[in-house]
């Protein structure tokens, strides 16, 4: 080999030119192996969330971009393009792309849970039951659905048929503090309050969030006031955040426990918050009528009065407000109207004790619905509405052999629903 051939620059810099390029090869490789397990990693979250029934809208947006730029990833994209399109509020949109989707593994459940969400989004409640029912039937303990199949029955009016699926979910996993507090809502809001405080209880044990905790910590000493435990109802409001009515309501339960001072105290800060809010202006009143000043009773109640005049609890201290002060007339007409109230509620109470062993009897819903309105509870009034336009819904996809989703929900065929639950508690 000569000299020349020995120094040539290129023969010279060629073994260093393969060194870099094998290192710049092996740098990309290295990177692109790196970007696609971090891609599957993030994929796998997203599916865990989507199937836990939680949208990340931003990392989800991401995620999109990175799969629609990998041909490995493409045959997710529908799913996640779907749940995104979820989270944007355009139903329609997320099912068209939820077709797309080859089902099959791990997005089978969270690609069905989408579907349930986005029919219930477009105002097609029944189908949406069915698509729930599915993914119990896939997996019983897929809780998800069974507080989505719950949430359709309670919208339908069939409250026994929500309670059942959340006492479900407490038996499958007793620390879902949501399951406890929706049973505990329920209860209260049917005025079932023994029942309201033991689960309410079962729900304050449990890790919830700030907002959760006041409004569960708020109804259960609601419900130990109506129960006149005062000393419980005092010790649970004393650990809320105060509010009008909280401390409207302590201040009568202090009352009951003969302790004015704190009573007249705690009337006071109710007051200071909202001397307008409808629980102050009526513990106002009946704590005057029992300190023997009726005077001081009238103008707070008729206050309310104006703003509800179905109010059937202020014409009641209205009416003994009036009587202790002579006026014979006026408490004689304001009896009339409290008991006009009275039958009317009266009439409520035995149409909601009905409606749990009726789950088909659409014109008892109706009637429910009138009176809610009657008694000037228009968010109750709109809530029976719409369980009466979810039964005919299903009226109108009755089956030609006769067979309907009411049918098959009354008659105790499907494990999700049967006629009977047993919603009481463990």
């Amino acid at each position: 080999m000569t000299d020349r051939f020995r120094q040539s620059p290129l023969l010279i810099g060629l073994p260093a030119l393969l060194v870099v390029a094998c290192a710049v090869w092996g740098g990309w490789h290295w990177r692109q192996r790196r970007s696609t397990h971090d891609t599957e990693e993030r994929l796998r979250i997203a599916v865990e969330q989507l199937t836990g029934g939680q949208i990340d809208r931003p990392g989800l947006a991401e995620l999109v971009d990175r799969c629609g730029r990998s041909p490995r990833h493409l045959s997710v994209l529908p799913l996640l393009k779907g749940a995104l399109e979820f989270a944007d509020g355009h139903y329609a949109e997320s099912l068209d792309e939820l077709t797309r989707l080859e089902p099959g593994g791990a997005t089978r459940k969270p690609a069905l849970l989408l579907v349930g969400q986005s029919l219930m989004g477009l105002g097609r409640p029944i189908e949406a039951a069915d698509v729930f029912r599915q993914l119990i039937e896939l997996d019983s303990g897929f809780l998800p659905a069974r507080y989505a199949l719950s949430r359709y029955w309670y919208d339908r009016g069939s409250v026994a048929q929500a309670r059942y699926e959340l006492d479900q979910i407490t038996r499958i996993d007793p620390r879902q503090w949501r399951a406890w507090r929706e049973l505990g809502g329920h209860a209260f809001d049917f005025s079932r309050y023994a029942e309201a405080v033991r689960y309410l209880e079962e729900a304050l044990a449990l890790d919830l969030p700030a907002a959760e905790r006041q409004q569960v910590l708020l109804e259960l000493a609601q419900s130990h006031f109506f129960r006149r435990e005062y000393a419980e109802a005092v010790e649970r409001f004393d650990q809320a955040t105060p509010t009008p009515l909280s401390e409207a309501l302590k201040a009568e339960a202090l009352a009951s426990l003969g302790r004015r001072d704190e009573s007249l105290a705690a009337l006071t800060q109710a007051a200071a918050l909202d001397r307008t809010d409808r629980t102050v202006r009526l513990v106002t009143a009946r704590l005057a009528i029992q300190d023997g000043e009726p005077e001081r009773a009238v103008d707070p109640l008729l206050q309310q009065l104006q703003v509800n005049p179905h109010d059937r609890e202020c014409r009641f201290q209205l009416s003994q407000a009036y009587s202790a002060l002579g006026r014979a007339d006026e408490a004689a007409a304001e009896r009339e109207k409290f008991a006009e109230l009275d039958r009317q509620f009266d009439r409520y109470t035995d149409l909601s004790t009905r409606v749990t062993t009726e789950p088909g009897n659409i014109p008892l819903r109706e009637e429910l619905a009138e009176l809610c309105a009657q008694l000037g509870q228009q968010a109750q009034a709109a809530s029976w509405r719409r369980a009466v336009q979810i039964l005919r819904q299903e009226q109108a996809s009755r089956e030609p052999d006769g067979d309907s989703l009411l049918e098959e929900t009354t008659d105790g065929r499907r494990e999700s629903a049967p006629a009977t639950p047993d919603p009481s508690p463990r």
